[in-house]
């Protein structure tokens, strides 16, 4: 598994944080300006640097017989140059840990690294290698930030009247931003944009004071308050609800799922509006699909809050304006492997304590970034059991109810059953086997080019399966590595909240 990318996208951090919670061997190359650093790493563990930096110097550090070192190694340093080396490495990762840009190419090993890497200046060697989490652990996380609203971003009324009929849209996502709130405005509505919950948030607590009323529509899936996570759309509807009982808001997502809807009505919203992705926006099927959500969110909107005017239509006063949608796609990234610019963010959601159950909740939503359907299937006992989805179009009320009955059983000769049996992602055609052909059926009778299979693996065993294809389009799957890592994450979020049950257990009376 790789990964290629920006580090504005991917921090060092967040790479470590693969790296140290795989425990697996691998090797990343960074690069700023004229500066390139090579790691290697044994069982999440640094072994080998190489920087350009050390080149100039003719200079080399070696510990003697060190991880990788082989028989083809240079003569073995004293000792005593261990310790010289430890702490350039240290220091050489500190450094890192402050880049804020460059490129990096990443990339996870099944086995151990070479047994003889070359030696050559600039190459650092340690005989038993240095954990990243000594150098992170300690760190802080961040505090939860404020955004500092400025005073032409929303144009606070006086008479309350008015001001109760204007739209806030907070989007993390700048193109849906724009054309959803350009659609809206044609719809009659006046719209203020945000761009962050934080933003948002910091708005809405003074609006309290201003005697605003504002109807949000609040995108699901975007940082939280404190910058980090996915999932910032559901905090802020907590805290809504929380704070401003009397403000009634309405949720939009590009992500359909049973899970996210059920804890949506929890939180007493009717349901999740689903909005098209920005790739989407590129093709007419995607701007119909905007312009439908607009009118439809008018008509939601409506009747939430009607004024009748004088002709007893409701009347939605103007307030300040915004940029129009650009006619054009901004310039997209250099070349980065799919999902990076999410994987940041999911990566710290499976780190927060609140998740609770909802690791597959967030490895369906990962998926949605690849593929155009995905299945959930849970391995329970000796079958394989449909748990959730996305992208199905089951025709019934709600995609779930459609997976009610699906099982495969492990011992099949099905493709999906012979994953269950292994720990390594895969992407194939589908079999003409019994099984292969009652699993196509079961999720809608067509068979697609091609399917991704990946397995969620806990305590040294697969726990669930992740289906994936692009039906309707009959179209390959492609690059998933950002999606695999991600699995592997997944699978080691799932045990570590499995052994904090077991020890919360165990510490009860």
């Amino acid at each position: 598994m790789g990964l290629t990318g920006k580090l504005e996208d991917l921090g060092f951090g967040e790479i470590l944080q693969i790296i140290r919670l795989s425990g697996k061997s691998g090797h990343l190359c960074l690069n700023r300006s004229q500066r390139q650093v090579e790691l290697f790493f044994e069982a999440g563990r640094v072994v080998q640097v190489v920087d350009s930096n050390l080149v100039g110097g003719g200079r080399e550090e070696q510990a003697p017989d060190g991880p990788g070192s082989g028989a083809a190694s240079a003569p073995q340093a004293p000792a005593a140059d261990e310790s010289a080396a430890r702490g350039l490495v240290v220091e050489i990762l500190r450094e890192l840990a402050t880049w804020q840009e460059g490129h990096f190419i990443f990339e996870l090993w099944d086995t151990a690294p070479p047994e003889a890497l070359p030696p050559g200046p600039g190459r650092i060697r340690l005989r038993h290698g240095i954990c990243p989490q000594s150098l992170t652990a300690a760190e802080p996380l961040p505090e939860p930030r404020t955004a500092t609203v400025a005073e032409n971003a929303i144009a606070f009324r006086n008479d309350p009247g008015p001001a109760l009929a204007s739209v806030w849209l907070v989007d993390d996502d700048a193109m849906v931003r724009q054309a959803l709130g350009a659609e809206l405005t044609a719809q009659g509505f006046s719209v203020t944009l945000f761009s962050s919950a934080a933003e948002f948030w910091t708005a809405l607590l003074a609006s309290k004071s201003k005697g605003l009323k504002p109807l949000p529509i609040i995108d699901l899936i975007m940082p939280r308050l404190n910058g980090e996570g996915v999932l910032g759309g559901l905090e802020l509807l907590e805290l809504v609800q929380e704070r401003f009982p009397d403000i009634s808001p309405l949720a939009i997502c590009d992500y359909r799922n049973g899970e996210l809807t059920r804890r949506v009505r929890n939180l007493g919203l009717p349901e999740v509006f689903p909005k098209p992705r920005t790739r989407e926006l590129r093709d007419a099927s995607g701007r119909k699909a905007l312009a439908a959500l607009g009118k439809t969110l008018s008509k939601e909107l409506a009747r939430l809050l009607p004024r009748p005017g004088a002709a007893g239509e409701p009347h939605w006063p103007a307030m300040d304006s915004f940029p129009a949608p650009s006619s054009g796609m901004a310039a997209g990234p250099g070349e980065h492997s799919p999902g990076l610019l999410l994987l940041k963010g999911m990566l710290q959601e499976l780190g927060n304590p609140s998740l609770g159950g909802g690791v597959l909740l967030l490895v369906l939503r990962f998926a949605s970034e690849f593929m155009n359907r995905a299945v959930i299937f849970k391995v329970k006992d000796d079958h394989l059991v449909a748990v959730g989805q996305f992208g199905l179009e089951t025709g019934t009320a709600s995609g779930d109810d459609g997976l009610l009955g699906i099982r495969v059983p492990r011992d099949s000769d099905g493709l999906l059953a012979r994953i269950s049996l292994q720990s390594r992602p895969c992407k194939a055609e589908l079999g003409s086997g019994q099984w292969d052909r009652y699993l196509c059926q079961a999720l809608g009778g067509a068979v697609p080019r091609e399917v991704f299979l990946g397995p969620i693996v806990s305590e040294g065993r697969v726990v669930a399966v992740l289906y994936g294809d692009n039906l309707p389009r009959q179209a390959l799957v492609g690059d998933t590595e950002a999606l695999e890592i991600f699995l592997s994450q997944a699978g080691l979020a799932m045990e570590k909240a499995l052994l904090e049950g077991r020890l919360k257990s165990a510490g009860s009376p």
